[in-house]
């Protein structure tokens, strides 16, 4: 059995993401997995775990990794053992943009594993995207004196956006 389906339902609490190996497996789900989805082996490798390569299987723990801490965190939310609005407050953004790059994989996945692998997760990024779409200017409460900011490098970073867009 693969991770996903060996995690699916899991009970346990997602494992704190402040570790290093979590931010390198966000990392690499965020920035690095939509160029992988290219590739035909690698995305067999994802339906079919017993296909699957040394080379290939540290990337798919990654993603597994993320996949899972999120399921867990979903869990946790519909089991209401932590509160839905602080939840989302908090984790909305990151939810969001981690199933986005993650749905291709979800919808492969399925094809074999069915639509309960990664259930929680898919709550929770339904939960969090139409949380975003209620509050576009966020949570900041009415009528409290916001802090001015002052960007003083926003034109040297115009200008450095620019000189990339023309290199």
């Amino acid at each position: 059995r693969s991770q996903q389906q060996s995690d699916r339902g899991s009970k346990r609490a997602p494992q704190h993401d402040g570790k290093p190996e979590f931010h390198a497996s966000r990392h690499f789900v965020e920035s690095e997995l939509a160029p992988k989805l290219r590739d035909p082996a690698f995305r067999h490798q994802i339906a079919e775990p017993s296909a699957r390569t040394d080379e290939l299987r540290p990337l798919i723990a990654r993603i597994n990794a993320v996949g899972n801490f999120y399921e867990g965190l979903g869990l946790l939310v519909r089991a209401g053992l932590i509160d839905r609005e602080l939840a989302l407050v908090m984790c909305s953004y990151a939810v969001t943009a981690a199933w986005e790059s993650l749905a291709p994989i979800t919808a492969i996945a399925r094809l074999k594993a069915g639509p309960v692998l990664w259930e929680n997760f898919e709550y929770v990024a339904v939960l969090s995207q139409d949380w975003l779409a209620a509050h576009e200017n966020g949570t900041y409460p009415a009528g409290t004196r916001r802090v001015i900011l002052d960007d003083e490098w926003i034109e040297p970073d115009r200008q450095y956006a620019t000189s990339l867009a023309t290199a």
